[in-house]
């Protein structure tokens, strides 16, 4: 996502790769857990994959490499929801899970820091500082909910209510980054946000 977001604007770069996660999440539960889609996800599918086509081929669209990259943070968003999706199934423990998950990242995520820079993280301090701990907070309880649905209902479903997100970065980089809204955005974005609501009710 850092390499996508470097040199493609937010409003097109995000929905790429939250658009494209519920796609194959749907995919990875139909292949290991076996949750098929109905009519209703099929039109689903079909609508994120149209409206990834008009976000990704528009004037303003993206270079390719910063298309691949929202891609592949597509991929790797599914993956590990999968992953997720089947271990709290497992687990029998929405709550355990979502600790140890936690737990673990907590501890992982750090310890890969410092094998690739050969130094602990710092954090800023002051206001910036309590942000960044802030966000990481609400981040990890976000998903932690995530975890706790994907136990009661479809990771596809879960998911796609997840990237409804899609339409408030399009707003964010509107009037907070300035970007400039094309119609095609806005009707990419839209496109998207009903593929995942279809999604979300299949």
């Amino acid at each position: 996502m850092v390499r996508a977001y470097r040199d493609g604007e937010l409003a097109s770069v995000y929905p790429i790769a939250r658009g494209s996660a519920p796609l194959l999440v749907t995919l990875g539960a139909t292949l290991f857990a076996g949750e098929l889609p109905d009519n209703i996800g099929l039109a689903g599918i079909a609508f994120v994959s149209l409206g990834i086509i008009v976000l990704a081929l528009g004037n303003n669209r993206p270079d390719t490499k910063s298309i691949f990259a929202a891609l592949a943070a597509g991929l790797f968003i599914a993956s590990y929801m999968v992953v997720d999706g089947l271990g709290v199934r497992l687990a029998e423990s929405a709550t355990g899970y979502a600790a140890w998950q936690a737990v673990v990242a907590g501890f992982l995520i750090p310890l890969s820091y410092v094998a690739i820079r050969r130094r602990a993280p710092s954090l800023p301090r002051g206001k910036e500082g309590a942000l960044v701990v802030v966000a990481g907070l609400l981040g990890t309880l976000g998903y932690c909910i995530a975890v706790w649905a994907m136990s009661l209902t479809t990771m596809g479903g879960v998911s796609a209510i997840r990237e409804t997100s899609i339409l408030f970065a399009a707003l964010i980089g509107t009037f907070i980054l300035r970007e400039k809204m094309t119609v095609q955005k806005l009707l990419g974005a839209i496109t998207v946000t009903g593929g995942v609501v279809c999604l979300s009710i299949s």
